[in-house]
């Protein structure tokens, strides 16, 4: 159980990083603002699509890594 938590927080630690870029530079390059698209872009990536990621991949590695009976 705590081997299949620590792979779960890896995955979800690598998954926020993975995620964050590259919801970052997404909505950085697709917003119509244009006084600070980039912080725009940092922001959302960071607090919004990072984490949501995270939890989904979070999820998935959780139950992926289950005993087989």
């Amino acid at each position: 159980m705590v081997r299949r938590l620590g792979i779960a927080f890896a995955v979800a630690l690598a998954a926020y990083v993975g995620g964050a870029a590259a919801g970052g530079w997404l909505v950085a390059n697709v917003t119509s603002n244009t006084h600070d698209a980039s912080l725009e872009g940092v922001m959302t990536g960071v607090f919004v699509i990072g984490p949501l990621v995270s939890i989904v991949a979070f999820v998935i590695a959780f139950v992926s890594t289950r005993p087989r009976v």
